[in-house]
């Protein structure tokens, strides 16, 4: 916003990371649970598009076009204030750095963060692993990527030219 001082912005910063770094370790739990949940609905969604754009499209165009989709699970963390440990990282931060709180404290949200969201993408994978949750076209779409860039040789893995699409 035009006039707007940087003091205010950077204020409004470390109240907000100050907020999330006093939260409960149950509602740190759950925030981070539902950050889990939301970037595997992301994924999902992903799959779930360029299997269906497989069917009419060549499957490296189908998945560069459905990887427009995968931002839906980052609109859901945000929309829904979930906490994924790598989004907005730096606010927490600035807020230890203004002295307003504590490097435990930061440590904590993280920790707790990164369990609850190992376990929220667990739980939601473990439900899509059901046999028939998800339909075939998705089933292949999840399956080709991965085993495309694992099976190619190690440079090309670790080097630039390591994309999928232009495997």
């Amino acid at each position: 916003m035009p006039g707007r001082p940087p003091t205010e912005t950077w204020e409004e910063g470390v109240d907000e990371g100050e907020r999330r770094l006093g939260r409960g370790w149950t509602a740190l739990a759950a925030t981070g649970f539902a950050g889990g949940l939301d970037i595997l609905f992301g994924v999902l969604a992903l799959v779930v598009v360029t299997g269906a754009l497989t069917a009419v499209l060549p499957e490296d165009t189908a998945h560069v076009l459905a990887s427009v989709a995968l931002g839906v699970g980052f609109v859901l963390i945000v929309i829904g204030r979930a906490e994924l440990f790598t989004e907005n990282f730096l606010i927490p931060v600035g807020t230890v750095f203004a002295g307003r709180s504590s490097v435990a404290s930061l440590l904590r949200m993280w920790g707790v963060s990164l369990v609850g969201n190992f376990a929220g993408i667990a739980a939601f994978g473990a439900l899509l692993s059901i046999v028939g949750v998800l339909e075939s076209p998705t089933l292949n779409a999840v399956g080709r990527r991965p085993t495309r860039s694992v099976t190619a040789p190690w440079w090309r893995r670790w080097s630039a030219r390591s994309s999928p699409v232009r495997s």
